[in-house]
């Protein structure tokens, strides 16, 4: 399951993750990844936001995109994303915000850090 290996790697100490989602599907998906992530329903709750939508965000949290247009929207937040372009998955992560929100990477997604 991806998104519990991305989840893992960057709260690599945390017990239980807290994640804002606002995709239903993706929720679901989150929800079935198991044990360690609890969805709340704020974004100020969280540790991280996955978004797929713009919305109005009062938080500095980061966000890993769900779109390639949110990763746009949000340049200095976007830490990554997972989404479909032109028919295939992307999975990318952002060095530079990742450095500001202190996130290291396991060795296994460094190949998708640009």
């Amino acid at each position: 399951m991806l998104y519990r290996e991305i989840l893992e790697g960057l709260f690599p100490h945390k017990k239980i993750i807290k994640v804002y989602v606002d995709d239903k599907n993706k929720a679901k998906v989150l929800q079935e990844t198991g044990l360690f992530v609890q969805l709340v329903p704020h974004p100020d709750e969280a540790d991280l936001l996955i978004l797929s939508e713009k919305r109005r965000i009062d938080t500095n949290k980061p966000i890993f995109a769900g779109t390639y247009r949110i990763m746009t929207l949000y340049p200095k937040r976007s830490i990554g994303g997972f989404y479909w372009k032109k028919g295939r998955p992307t999975l990318i992560f952002i060095q530079s915000s990742l450095q500001r929100f202190h996130f290291r990477l396991p060795k296994k997604f460094e190949k998708y850090v640009e």
